[in-house]
């Protein structure tokens, strides 16, 4: 599901905007942090932590809070890359903290020099909340597992961090040196007792399964 409203700005906002948007050459993506920009962020992330249910468009996790510390407003295209978009309501939308730390400032437009927001899906190398589907390049496997049904599925996955949860869920952390081979951790599994031990081990499979696939899609590549 995609966003179906991007945020309408404020009177007040609108002429923040149209000021910093109304000068190309002086356009410098550190004005985010200036104190006159406060109730635009504001209301920018009102409006997307309301319209998005409260759950990140990255990694579709929900979290049924407002705190602030939660919740980053999400520049799709980075501010750093393209200030000229900054303000544009359909680059903005909000983020997990994880997802939108992970992602940071890296290019996500098949074509770096456009000075004019695109609107195509084929656009962007990474899945747009506001374009794209996110069932189309994404399946989420038992709240944990995320596997992409396409080449924007997968560099959503690499750009956000998605393999975190895999990594969480089946004991392990992004620092994991050594992964033991899938054949032996399916006989660990059916041979251990303990119900507790089999489902992480079920969990670190379907990791492994997962590891390889994306092994095997970049060899394709």
């Amino acid at each position: 599901m995609k966003i179906q409203s991007a945020v309408v700005y404020s009177e007040e906002s609108q002429l923040v905007v149209d000021q910093y948007e109304s000068d190309r050459a002086s356009q410098n993506h550190n004005y985010w942090s200036d104190d006159e920009v406060e109730e635009v962020k504001r209301e920018i992330k009102s409006h997307y932590k309301s319209e998005q249910n409260l759950t990140c468009v990255y990694c579709k996790v929900k979290y049924p809070v407002q705190h602030s510390a939660v919740w980053d407003v999400e520049h799709i295209v980075a501010r750093e890359n393209s200030p000229h978009f900054m303000f544009t309501p359909k680059n903005l939308c909000v983020a997990c903290k994880d997802c939108n730390n992970e992602k940071s400032n890296k290019h996500v437009l098949t074509n770096r020099r456009r000075v004019r927001y695109p609107t195509r899906s084929s656009d962007f190398t990474i899945i747009h909340p506001h374009i794209d589907n996110y069932d189309d390049h994404i399946a989420i496997h038992l709240g944990t597992i995320y596997s992409p049904k396409s080449d924007k599925g997968r560099e959503t996955i690499e750009a956000c961090g998605l393999l975190r949860f895999s990594y969480s869920a089946g004991g392990w952390n992004s620092a994991i040196t050594q992964i033991p081979d899938l054949m032996e951790t399916a006989n660990n599994m059916l041979n251990e007792e303990s119900e507790a031990v089999r489902d992480q081990l079920m969990m670190q499979i379907l990791l492994l399964a997962q590891i390889q696939l994306s092994n095997s899609l970049l060899i394709d590549d």
